[in-house]
């Protein structure tokens, strides 16, 4: 079984988004952290999760780089 690193962060993103949901539920019912961390916290897990799905984005895009190419070749022959 080959581990990935977007297997990796997205099991690390989904980990501290049920460690959010844990301190927003003791927030609510006597809390911990202050509203100020709780916003921060949300921002960095979307920030993170951003840059996942854009690296999955740039990696999909790169594989239909040669597309465009073949498109014109094909053209030529015709």
């Amino acid at each position: 079984m080959k581990i990935r690193l977007e297997n990796i962060i997205k099991m690390a993103l989904f980990l501290f988004a049920i460690y959010i949901i844990y301190q927003i539920l003791r927030k609510i019912f006597g809390g911990s952290w202050s509203i100020e961390q709780i916003i921060l916290s949300l921002l960095i897990l979307n920030i993170g999760w951003t840059a996942l799905l854009q690296r999955q984005l740039s990696s999909h895009m790169g594989e239909h780089k040669g597309y465009r190419l073949g498109k014109l070749d094909s053209e030529k022959q015709k």
